[in-house]
């Protein structure tokens, strides 16, 4: 009965396994029905692990504020207790280059603190980098040879279950679907429930090349179907979504995925098929760069947004990287810091956070050492697809990790963590099929690596309660904004919205000194001088205002401000 259950849940998994297992030479299976359930349940907790992060971080506003990163605590605890309790595996050479490129970015991101024009940014970085490394090593560690296609589909569940969320808000919601971008036309697009309509773009196109790259090792005709019926409605989310780099991103995933599902086949028909496709991402390309650096006219009606070429501002936004890039050739401006670029050497009055380009802004904020790590890291997950073409797992894997990796070059995945984690656990699945051997580790490793795992766990709950008060503060918490003081020393942040609380209620003494507070820990902020001078008189006033024009010459608002 026991065994008759594990078959029913695990539904074709075993199939899945037993096929991936075959292509590595590992065993196919347990021969008593004890041993079968230890192990399915052992290969099922990347699924669950991976499919929940994905499912909270995405219900959470994509994991975008920093409160929601205190979720690298579960990855962190499954790491500090799997390593102590002798459950963690030896990682490959690839799994531990992986892993390292990761953390030394992570040290490399807290490092340029020193340097960056903006340091309480570099920090926050650090913590979201933190849950990637620990989500990472988690799924790394903890892996069983049958572990991959649970982690493939717990990913597309979760994947699912978001954009099926999303349609429900387009249907029923009574609130604008697109609330997170300063684009025409955001208030028509679905970008529910991360808060980001391209970001749900994205997670749909991983989802479908999932769905379709498992529909084809599904050893159960039911199984197939069902994964086929997904596309469709992740196909319809895309489209509400009316993101064409979303679309762009599909097209090159599904390159990848075709170029390795397709290899067993006749070389000829692999060949044309290949250069047909190439051909057609090639002349959309094209044609794309062609309007790229046209100014932004996205139209207000929907999908009339999927007929225009323009880049949105991202040549802009991509032309202020590069020059700080010429400035800062070396280290960078520092984790964090593109803001404050932006604002300070913008051309065009349009806001923004993010250069657009995960590899552009980190070389424009880490320099040449930062773009290696981080290359690297992404990097690794391709070689082991390489040297694993023919793993039948590997085309699912590829397509969607692929598909990321397109659609970072060009838009702030990075920063929503209900989208990088899918990357991240698609990337372990892809270097999981190069592991031949699946010993525990050595025990002095186990220790080191447990207690540095209990003490970022330490950490990170630190780091949350910091950020949790300073999200009450932001509500009008006078209290929260002094313990958000005293557990954030270095940042600003504290000190400027307790001052925005009292220079509402006109204490004006009080207000300036919150205000001095913050810019004596960060003096590059514009938005506190600008509060300076609203609490102050005279030269004073004149002052202030003109330091925050040199640090943001462009804006209307505060030219205006300043000539009242």
């Amino acid at each position: 009965l026991r065994e008759a259950m594990v078959m029913a849940c695990s539904g074709d998994v075993s199939g899945l396994v037993a096929r991936s297992q075959n292509q590595q030479g590992l065993p196919l299976g347990r021969t008593d029905s004890y041993g079968s359930t230890v192990m399915l349940r052992a290969d099922h907790v990347h699924g669950l692990l991976a499919g929940a992060l994905v499912l909270v971080l995405g219900f959470d506003e994509g994991g975008f504020s920093p409160a929601t990163w205190v979720w690298s605590v579960v990855p962190l605890a499954i790491v500090a207790g799997s390593l102590l309790s002798g459950q963690a595996r030896r990682p490959s050479p690839l799994e531990l280059g992986f892993l390292a490129a990761l953390a030394g970015l992570l040290g490399w991101t807290l490092i340029s603190t020193i340097w960056s024009l903006d340091p309480t940014a570099s920090l926050l970085d650090a913590q979201r980098l933190l849950l990637y490394v620990s989500t990472a090593a988690a799924l790394v560690l903890l892996a069983r040879p049958g572990s991959r296609p649970s982690l493939l589909a717990g990913v597309l569940v979760a994947i699912t279950v978001l954009c099926v969320a999303g349609l429900a808000d387009a249907a029923v919601g009574d609130d604008p679907i697109g609330t997170a971008t300063d684009d025409p036309g955001s208030e028509d697009r679905l970008a529910e429930p991360i808060g980001y309509a391209n970001g749900v773009a994205v997670l749909a196109s991983m989802g479908m090349l999932l769905a379709l790259g498992l529909a084809f090792v599904a050893a159960r005709r039911s199984l197939r179907v069902a994964c086929v019926l997904l596309i469709p409605c992740l196909a319809l989310t895309q489209y509400l979504t009316y993101s064409r780099g979303g679309w762009l991103a599909l097209a090159v995933g599904l390159l990848a995925l075709l170029v390795v599902r397709l290899g067993s086949l006749d070389r000829r028909i692999v060949v044309v098929g290949g250069v047909v496709l190439l051909l057609a991402v090639t002349v959309a390309g094209v044609a794309f760069a062609r309007s790229f650096s046209a100014p932004t006219t996205t139209p207000a009606e929907g999908a009339a947004r999927l007929r225009t070429l323009s880049g949105s501002s991202r040549a802009d936004y991509w032309r202020v990287a590069l020059r700080t890039v010429e400035d800062e050739p070396l280290l960078g401006s520092g984790s964090g810091s593109y803001r404050r670029t932006w604002y300070r050497n913008r051309s065009v009055p349009q806001p923004a956070r993010d250069a657009h380009s995960l590899y552009l802004e980190t070389l424009a904020e880490l320099g040449p050492l930062g773009l290696l790590l981080l290359l690297v890291a992404l990097g690794l997950p391709l070689a082991a697809a390489v040297t694993a073409r023919t793993d039948p797992l590997t085309p699912p894997a590829l397509g969607a990790y692929v598909a990321f990796l397109a659609h970072a070059a060009q838009d702030w995945d990075w920063e929503l963590p209900a989208v990088t984690v899918p990357a991240l656990a698609c990337a372990v699945a892809l270097l999981l099929t190069g592991r031949r051997r699946w010993a525990p580790l050595g025990q002095a490793a186990r220790f080191m690596g447990g207690a540095v795992a209990v003490v970022l766990v330490v950490v990170s709950l630190a780091a949350y309660a910091g950020n949790r008060e300073l999200a009450l503060a932001e509500n009008g918490s006078d209290r929260s904004a002094r313990r958000a003081a005293r557990l954030q020393p270095w940042s600003a942040e504290p000190w400027r919205v307790l001052g925005e609380a009292q220079l509402e209620r006109g204490e004006l003494d009080a207000a300036r000194e919150s205000f001095r507070e913050g810019l004596s820990r960060d003096d590059g902020d514009w938005e506190l001088w600008i509060d300076l001078a609203l609490s102050s008189e005279g030269s004073a006033r004149r002052d202030a205002f003109a330091r925050a024009v040199r640090l943001n010459p462009r804006d209307p608002d505060l030219l205006e401000l300043r000539e009242e």
